[in-house]
């Protein structure tokens, strides 16, 4: 399964598994940030995806920048 629909949007489940998700998780986090690097960054540093849909929302694209802030 290449690519599939998920709420009228392109999502290339190859791209998100090789960047550590699993199907389950790749399909949660899509739903708040479409970039699985982006995404993956924040996952690694323990945000949520809620947490980093705030930051990213905010301009703060960067995991490493986010988790400074936060700490």
């Amino acid at each position: 399964m290449e690519g599939n629909k998920v709420n009228n949007l392109d999502f290339n489940l190859r791209e998100w598994l090789s960047n550590g998700f699993t199907e389950k998780g790749a399909l949660i986090w899509y739903q708040v940030i479409d970039d699985p690097k982006v995404a993956a960054g924040y996952k690694n540093l323990g945000f949520t995806p809620l947490e980093a849909k705030e930051w990213v929302n905010s301009g703060i694209a960067s995991a490493k920048v986010a988790y400074q802030w936060r700490s």
